[in-house]
């Protein structure tokens, strides 16, 4: 299912994607493929996400929240 709702927004040849919890419920193998999925999308990509090491592979910059302050940043 995630993988037809990228594809479509694709479609769409957008310049940000804003991605919330892009790989929770994904088996390891589906997980491991749209990683590398999100990882080639060209364009801004903010995502949302409590997994910091998907988010370390993903991401050049990271920033992590608490109660919406800055706590710290990769």
């Amino acid at each position: 299912f995630k993988k037809v709702s990228l594809a479509t927004i694709l479609s769409y040849n957008p310049e940000i994607f804003l991605l919330d919890e892009p790989t929770l419920g994904l088996s390891p193998k589906s997980r491991k493929e749209f990683i590398e999925l999100i990882k080639n999308l060209k364009g801004t990509k903010i995502i949302a996400t409590h997994n910091i090491e998907m988010a370390k592979e993903i991401s050049e910059r990271i920033i992590v929240l608490e109660e919406g302050n800055i706590l710290k940043t990769y």
